[in-house]
């Protein structure tokens, strides 16, 4: 029979004990987080301190009361040290033995001294706990409530350790059952520490899988509302979160995606039946209006019941797998044209110089009728246009038969200016801009002169109504870089119509700019690739349009090989 005073004691032993239990389940039961090596450890502490109370229990009820005790403290010195073994290792890592060796001294001291200085042994246990203590207060916890309650409760565990009875009030019993009692609340007040740490890493690691993915991600409600998104589709949209979160995705997508898909309500209904979502390829615009290729793949969330809380949704860019689908078709489409391009070239190169002979011969024969003289000239203007459209031809399917010499792009450019003046009238105006400290071009002067001309009558074609027009030679981004400029004051062109203007044969239409292109703009582009350079465009309707033709330093096309003259 146990001495009714012992009830107490004996009631908060096993009262820590079943606590101690929960502890162990909830942290079994709960998720691993980004640190599992931290839960393992709190998992086995609190697994020490389960059985710590048994025995200390066993113990106050009188049940082999010298052996239960010195397993219980065993258990208690091993909980402790488990308790601020992972803490320190995180915040001092070379203190992590001396942390060990000290518990390993305080097992040794409990076991074969436990008469010896009873106040130091406490005020040994607390100066464990208190450094576990001062680490979690060290470490920067995901948030500052999981920092702060660990940092209280181990040390107000410290402080019960350290406190011996007699500096309270009262009589012993009531000391003893005081400590006890405070004891058992730090300790709880710990594991629920614990806990929230636990929680807290797992909320900040789902996080992070959602916020930091390289694939865009968003939720959304039964009605299909995005409820979040994380940074990577606000990168791909170029928007604030507040400007996406309520909207629907369908607002952010191209009329051509609405038009494939139109009904989201069927969408919806069949996510709600529980249904899988087939994966669709659609295409979305960015705030500066760059459209992106996406393929999409939808889920439906659902509580226990099954109810249908809305979904999720999975988006992976294939904008740069389309444009190297577009490259590849567009290098085979050219290289076609260019083999049928050089085999019709070559015939009527041949019918060509037999009609430009006769006309000759016939405006050198005194003979001709002068009523017939007259006829002549649009037959031989009519030559001459198939003569530069067999030129485009030959550019195209031979674009690296160019002969390189140094050219000065401002007297190239006054050069392909006096030829244009002649071909424009007087709706447009045009001026070449002098920028001093030009680098030279090494390149082909007849076929720069001719693309110049090219990309000049395509953007006077979007001028109707007049304009100007105005050549530009200027340094480029790169040391001894040319760049050569074209800027109109016409209609501009269509978004849509940009990434096509430089294909053979390309109309956006009859009214469009450009109408009738043929082979103007595929020809210039062929030219640029021949001279190792490139050629970019920027246009805004109704704001007229700019081409730059930037070109390689001359001293780097030297020293590499020359294109065959």
């Amino acid at each position: 029979m146990m001495n009714p005073g012992q009830y107490f004691p004996v009631s908060l032993s096993a009262l820590g004990a079943v606590i101690a239990a929960c502890f162990v389940l909830i942290l079994r039961a709960l998720p691993r987080p980004q640190a599992p090596g931290m839960q393992r450890i709190w998992l086995a502490a609190w697994a020490s301190m389960c059985a710590h109370f048994l025995l200390q229990a066993l113990q106050r009820a009188g049940w082999h009361a010298a052996a239960t005790g010195d397993l219980s403290l065993l258990m208690l010195v091993a909980s402790l040290v488990a308790f601020s073994d992972w803490l320190v290792r995180e915040a001092w890592p070379g203190g992590q033995w001396l942390l060990r060796t000290a518990g390993v001294a305080a097992v040794g001291w409990f076991l074969f001294f436990p008469l010896a200085w009873p106040n130091l042994q406490g005020l040994w246990a607390g100066l464990l706990l208190a450094a576990g203590a001062l680490a979690a207060l060290r470490l920067r916890w995901r948030s500052a409530l999981s920092r702060r309650l660990l940092t209280f409760s181990l040390g107000a565990w410290a402080a019960a350790m350290a406190v011996p009875p007699g500096w309270l009030p009262g009589s012993a019993a009531f000391q003893y059952n005081f400590l006890d009692a405070f004891t058992l609340l730090s300790k709880t007040f710990c594991g629920l520490a614990m806990i929230v740490v636990v929680m807290d890493e797992q909320r900040h690691y789902l996080h992070d899988l959602f916020e930091n993915s390289p694939l865009w991600y968003h939720t959304f409600d039964p009605q299909g509302v995005i409820t979040d998104i994380n940074s990577e589709g606000l990168l791909w949209l170029e928007r604030e979160k507040p400007e996406v979160v309520g909207h629907r995705l369908r607002d952010f997508c191209t009329e051509d995606t609405l038009t494939r898909y139109p009904d989201v309500r069927s969408a919806l209904n069949s996510l709600q039946q529980g249904r899988l979502l087939q994966a669709v390829e659609i295409e979305i615009l960015g705030r500066s209006g760059k459209r992106r290729t996406l393929l999409g793949q939808t889920r439906g969330h659902y509580n226990p019941r099954g109810d249908f809380l809305g979904g999720r949704t999975m988006l992976i860019d294939l904008s740069r797998e389309r444009e190297l689908q577009r490259e590849l078709l567009e290098a085979q489409k050219m290289q076609a044209i260019g083999a049928l391009s050089a085999g019709v070239a070559h015939d009527l190169n041949n019918s060509l110089t037999v009609i430009l002979g006769q006309i000759d011969y016939l405006r050198a024969s005194s003979e001709l009728n002068p009523q017939l003289e007259d006829r002549l000239e649009p037959i031989a203007r009519s030559a001459h246009e198939a003569a530069a459209f067999v030129e485009s031809l030959l550019c195209i399917a031979r674009p690296g038969k160019v002969k390189l010499t140094r050219l000065d792009p401002q007297a190239l450019l006054e050069s392909a200016a006096a030829q244009l003046k002649t071909e424009l009238d007087g709706s447009i105006s045009l001026t070449v801009e002098h920028t001093p400290a030009t680098p030279p071009i090494l390149g082909d002067e007849r076929q720069l002169r001719q693309a110049l001309l090219k990309l000049a009558l395509f953007a006077c074609q979007t001028m109707p109504q007049g304009g100007a027009l105005s050549f530009r030679a200027r340094p480029g981004e790169r040391a001894d870089e040319a760049v050569i400029e074209l800027r109109d004051t016409g209609n501009g062109i269509a978004p849509e119509h940009l990434p096509r203007i430089f294909e053979p044969f390309f109309n956006p239409g009859p009214s469009g700019p450009g109408a009738g292109l043929g082979l103007g703009l595929a020809a210039v582009s062929a030219i640029m690739q021949a001279h190792n350079g490139r050629i970019e465009v920027e246009s805004r309707q109704g704001e007229g349009s700019l081409f730059r033709l930037a070109f390689r330093p001359a001293a780097e096309i030297s020293s590499s090989a020359p294109a065959s003259a």
